[in-house]
């Protein structure tokens, strides 16, 4: 499955993510991409984290297009860190965390909305990840 989810919500402010990933589904041509729609809603704090409640909504959109197709292996054309929450969230539920993830980031990602500088989900989302 690839999945196009232009998520900017957790960097806590629009930016070109929207557009960078379109560029990178001009490459894919060749497959059949779900594509999750951009939200540009005004973010709201809560709990020390911009955009949560967008941000849940995007992670359940995801999470229902996967549940659809149930696939074995899922490549994302993302935005911010947070936009592959729910696909492996799903994959670890399915291999019971015997599978392997290709992460490429500038920086961890283990903040808490307790420690986090920025209030930015992207900073948290590994944290998330791991059930802290």
């Amino acid at each position: 499955m690839i999945i196009l989810n232009p998520q900017w919500q957790g960097i806590g402010r629009p930016n070109p993510v929207p557009q960078g990933a379109e560029i990178l589904k001009t490459l894919l041509t060749d497959f059949q991409i779900t594509k999750i729609p951009v939200n540009m809603d005004a973010l709201i704090t809560d709990k020390n984290v911009n955009g949560l409640k967008q941000i849940k909504a995007r992670i359940k959109a995801v999470r229902s297009a996967i549940d659809e197709q149930k696939p074995q292996r899922i490549f994302t054309c993302g935005g911010d860190c947070s936009s592959d929450y729910a696909q492996i969230s799903y994959l670890n539920h399915i291999y019971q965390g015997d599978f392997n993830i290709i992460w490429i980031d500038a920086h961890a990602d283990l903040n808490t909305p307790e420690s986090t500088p920025s209030q930015n989900f992207h900073g948290m989302t590994l944290r998330c990840l791991t059930g802290d």
